[in-house]
C-alpha cells in the first residue's frame, strides 16, 4: 500500500533515488509498503499542519549523512 502523501513528501522526493540500502529499505517499508500508517512524518503533519524537514525519516529520526 503506497502512502497517499508520497507525491508531496519531501523525504521521498529527496531520497527516492538514494543508493543507500538503509534509505531504500525505509522507502520500501514506509512510503511504498505496509507501514505507511506508522509514518512519523504523517503524524507530524497532522499535528502541526505542515510537513517536517525533508531529512526527517519515516520513523522520526533526522538524518545527516545518507548518500543520495
Amino acid at each position: 500500500m503506497e502512502c497517499e502523501l508520497i507525491d508531496t513528501c519531501g523525504f521521498f522526493a529527496k531520497y527516492r533515488d538514494s543508493k543507500d540500502i538503509s534509505c531504500q529499505a525505509f522507502i520500501r517499508i514506509y512510503c511504498q509498503g505496509e507501514r505507511s500508517h506508522d509514518c512519523k512524518r504523517k503524524k507530524y503533519r497532522d499535528k502541526y499542519k505542515t510537513f517536517p524537514v525533508d531529512d526527517m525519516m519515516p520513523h522520526g529520526t533526522i538524518i545527516f549523512n545518507f548518500t543520495k
